[in-house]
């Protein structure tokens, strides 16, 4: 399907607008829309080297379904970047998808430990300030029923004891660039609460499907378990009884999706 706005058919009202589908959380989130829904799903998917954004989202769908021409007609991969002003989409088109979409479904995030302050700043803070910015011409243009978002529980950054979901900014510290701007994004949700319908979502450790182990990505905890796999490490200074965080992606997928769609 075109990138260009003039190819592409009018959807229906009730359209999501997706974040990060191309991510491991993302994919998660696009199949069960496509699978469980009629809607029609905007997913904003920035250019690349290898592929134009519609076929790095047909490439997507064809992992998840096995069929390269699943759904057709069901979705639509908006060239764009949430690095850059105004989504990095023409004016007119950016327009006729805000008056499309009901929901917007903001995923997309580095989860990176390392990268520096500002960079993660970019991409998580930033990244979400324009994503609000879009959700309110959505409002303007025809209504919003929910702008949801997904952060981390790591928001809670160094706090010790119970860290409630009605508890944000309590004196915390931060560990890594990563947990500091999902708080400070968080933050920015926040304060656009009393004027958007917003929905924030704070899973833990991401890890591969609860029955098979399947994961696209093999970030945070994989690294160190190969390593210790293939006899890096003779012993881990641990004790056995302390529990490790850990969430399934298809249960996170599921949840948010459920209660996103209520």
């Amino acid at each position: 399907m075109s990138d260009d706005p003039a190819m592409v058919a009018p959807a229906a009202r009730g359209a999501v607008f997706l974040t990060g589908a191309t991510g491991f959380l993302g994919m998660e989130l696009l199949a069960r829309y496509l699978e469980r829904t009629e809607r029609h799903v905007y997913a904003l998917v920035r250019p690349a080297n290898d592929a134009e954004p519609s076929e790095r989202l047909r490439r997507v769908i064809e992992e998840l379904s096995g069929d390269p021409g699943a759904y057709p007609g069901r979705w639509t991969a908006v060239a764009g970047d949430a690095e850059v002003p105004k989504l990095g989409i023409e004016p007119t088109w950016r327009r006729q998808l805000a008056s499309e979409v009901d929901d917007v479904v903001h995923s997309a995030a580095s989860v990176s430990f390392s990268l520096p302050l500002e960079k993660s700043r970019r991409i998580n803070v930033a990244g979400t300030r324009r994503m609000l910015e879009f959700a309110e011409l959505c409002r303007e243009r025809g209504g919003l029923r929910k702008f949801a978002y997904v952060s981390t529980a790591y928001v809670a950054g160094d706090h010790s004891g119970r860290f409630g979901e009605d508890e944000l900014d309590v004196g915390q510290g931060f560990r890594n660039p990563y947990e500091r701007s999902k708080f400070e994004a968080e933050r920015l949700v926040h304060e656009h609460a009393d004027a958007l319908p917003v929905q924030i979502f704070r899973p833990s450790i991401i890890v591969g499907e609860q029955g098979s182990g399947w994961t696209a990505s093999f970030n945070v905890l994989y690294p160190p378990l190969k390593r210790f796999a293939a006899g890096a490490y003779p012993a881990l200074p641990a004790s056995p009884d302390t529990p490790v965080d850990l969430v399934p992606v298809d249960y996170v997928a599921d949840a948010i999706f459920e209660l996103a769609e209520r």
